[in-house]
Order: C-alpha cells, then sequence, then structure tokens
C-alpha cells in the first residue's frame, strides 16, 4: 500500500492502514470527531501515539490510532465475589462468596488494647535540656 494522503479522506473504506492522516483528518475520520486533534498531542507525549512529523506537521497512520485505542481501553480487574456472565456465583479468591476476614494474627480487641495502651503511657519529653551558665558550671562539679 502507498504511504501518502489518500485521494477519498471523507471515505474511511478507502484509506489503507498505512495512509498518512493529518490529526485533524484522523479525528474526523477515524475517530468521528470524538476526539479533537489536541487529544492525539496528548497522547503523542504520553508515549501511547505512535506519529511521523514531516516538516511540522504530525502525521498519523490508521493503524498507530489502532494501537493507541488498543492501549487507552480500560482493563478493568476481575473481582474477588460476584456473578460470571452466566449468572453462577464464582469463588475466585478461596473464600466462601461474601466472606472477609481481617488478620488472623490478632483480633480487633487486642489491636485496640495495643493502640492504647501506647496512647495512655507517658509522653517523651519534649523540653530542651538547660545549657545555660548554671547548667554547665553543675556539669564541672560533679
Amino acid at each position: 500500500m502507498s504511504r501518502g494522503m489518500p485521494a477519498s479522506i471523507g471515505d474511511p473504506l478507502n484509506i489503507g492502514d498505512d495512509d498518512l492522516l493529518t490529526l485533524a483528518q484522523a479525528c474526523k475520520t477515524l475517530l468521528h470527531d470524538t476526539v479533537k486533534p489536541a487529544t492525539l498531542r496528548a497522547e503523542y507525549a504520553r508515549g501511547r501515539l505512535e506519529v511521523e512529523r514531516i516538516g511540522r506537521r504530525m502525521l498519523v497512520t490508521p493503524r498507530a490510532i489502532r494501537e493507541m485505542r488498543e492501549q487507552c481501553r480500560d482493563k478493568r480487574s476481575a473481582h474477588d465475589y460476584g456473578l460470571d456472565p452466566h449468572g453462577e456465583t464464582t469463588e475466585l479468591s478461596g473464600q466462601q462468596p461474601g466472606s472477609s476476614s481481617t488478620e488472623a494474627d490478632i483480633s480487633p480487641q487486642d489491636a485496640l488494647s495495643a493502640k492504647l495502651k501506647v496512647l495512655t503511657g507517658p509522653s517523651p519529653d519534649t523540653s530542651k535540656r538547660t545549657t545555660g551558665r548554671n547548667g554547665a558550671r553543675r556539669a564541672r562539679m560533679q
């Protein structure tokens, strides 16, 4: 396929994977004006869109737009509970559905007791030691 501007930009069926398009043309024909050229420039700056620079123009191919869209897809992680598409309950984490647990080593009551013990203990001394004339004189006498 030739690398250059296709004759009929208005018809996306006539655009090959390696044909060069300006950012505005790509927005209009490939992305149906859902994004602006500034968005494509931002995706280029993020490293998700491959462009060709000819002079001051930034040109993209339909293939590059498709690859950018793949990278931008929101890939949600699987839940540890819930229903699969067929309506059956799944157990992905090895626990019973709907169950949760806290740290097995310490009960919540023991954790609270330990925290209260720290909070009710004596505060550290926040005053600086006196280093004035009298303090230095006492230190020499001892």
